[in-house]
């Protein structure tokens, strides 16, 4: 696997394994592109969240100190492992068959059940209860179900993104920025590697028409901030 990051809402007390920290090797996250941006879109600055960025090398990283802390691990996150088997799904409590890998046309052993992202299934409600508490009694970590949590900004938006300690920010849009590189979800991985640790990080989605107004970020000007160029 190599070196690991996480992010986690300073604000809500909730955190995202990232998986791998290869954005060349991953064209972005391992843990997928589409959970990140749904985890931003959830912990957005308009609602006053503002993320935390660990790797293996940090010091510390506060959802680290159990259960007790308070913080909580998305269940989109590093426990889809939980699930996985050569044939196909199991239930990530119990263990029971679940959807298999099947030939076009046929269907799996067992019923739809409970899929909490891509890969992480379970029976039913009860597996799942079980589960999250097994999580937090025996390995000292709270999960979070943030699958029907709704995000509150349209696919229309543009993801931005800003270390606000170094004032820069990466606007993803799938732009060119202006050396050759896009400014897509592997140029934010490489954003994010370089503001790992006591960095203070926030996302911030622009709507159509929006993205000139009053600079780059919220209640600043223009000429206080950098974009990032990779």
């Amino acid at each position: 696997m190599g070196v690991e990051w996480e992010l986690g809402c300073e604000r809500c007390l909730r955190f995202l394994w990232l998986g791998s920290q290869k954005p060349l090797k991953w064209r972005g996250f391992q843990v997928g592109d589409a959970v990140v941006r749904r985890f931003m879109g959830l912990h957005d600055r308009q609602g006053g969240c503002t993320l935390k960025l660990t790797n293996d090398g940090c010091a510390s990283a506060p959802w680290e100190d159990g259960a007790h802390s308070g913080w909580r691990e998305d269940v989109l996150s590093r426990t889809f492992w939980d699930s996985w088997s050569a044939e196909g799904l199991d239930c990530a409590h119990c263990g029971a068959t679940g959807p298999r890998s099947v030939a076009p046309g046929t269907s799996p052993e067992r019923g739809p059940g409970l899929r909490k992202n891509a890969a992480l299934w379970f029976c039913d409600e009860p597996c799942f209860a079980e589960y999250c508490d097994y999580q937090a009694t025996q390995r000292d970590r709270q999960i979070y179900d943030s699958t029907d949590d709704v995000v509150p900004f349209g696919p229309e938006s543009v993801l931005a993104v800003a270390c606000l300690d170094c004032r820069a920010y990466l606007r993803v849009d799938g732009a060119d920025d202006g050396g050759g590189t896009l400014r897509d979800m592997e140029a934010l991985a490489h954003f994010l590697c370089e503001h790992i640790g006591d960095h203070r990080l926030a996302a911030l989605h622009i709507a159509p028409g929006e993205e000139d107004r009053s600079g780059p970020w919220l209640g600043d000007d223009a000429d206080r901030w950098r974009a990032y160029v990779t």
